[in-house]
């Protein structure tokens, strides 16, 4: 890691249903070697469960706030998520189940939140594009 390069941050957050999507690919982000990451997890696991708009929404607040640069959401279709998140004023998200489509939507459309259906796309599938962010 260069000395003046800071970790990526990245908020990631899903519904019960993604839950366990989104720790894999949590973890994956946090083992990335040379990749600094630094993942805020806005998911409440064991506390009261958080409704999938209360989820989009405070991923994409954090953001807006500059307290992380993107965001990953997880929920089972990633419909739910990507129009919760797109309704925060100045946001980006997009809908992604292969790995062009999540580069296209973060190259070409400067999306700054990549959805992701648990019920759609696999661990691995999620894994090799979100080192890409």
């Amino acid at each position: 890691m260069n000395a003046r390069e800071a970790p990526a941050r990245i908020a990631i957050g899903s519904d019960d249903v993604g839950l366990e999507l989104k720790e894999a690919i949590a973890a994956h982000l946090r083992g990335l070697p040379g990749h600094p990451v630094r993942c805020l997890d806005v998911t409440q696991v064991g506390e009261q469960d958080i409704d999938v708009p209360e989820v989009a929404q405070l991923v994409a607040e954090s953001i807006r706030r500059g307290e992380t640069d993107r965001g990953i959401l997880v929920c089972g279709s990633g419909v739910g998520m990507v129009i919760a998140a797109n309704k925060v004023p100045g946001i980006r998200a997009a809908q992604c189940h292969d790995v062009y489509t999540a580069e296209h939507a973060r190259n070409s459309d400067d999306a700054q939140i990549i959805v992701l259906g648990s019920r759609v796309i696999g661990s691995e599938l999620a894994k090799r594009w979100s080192r890409r962010g």
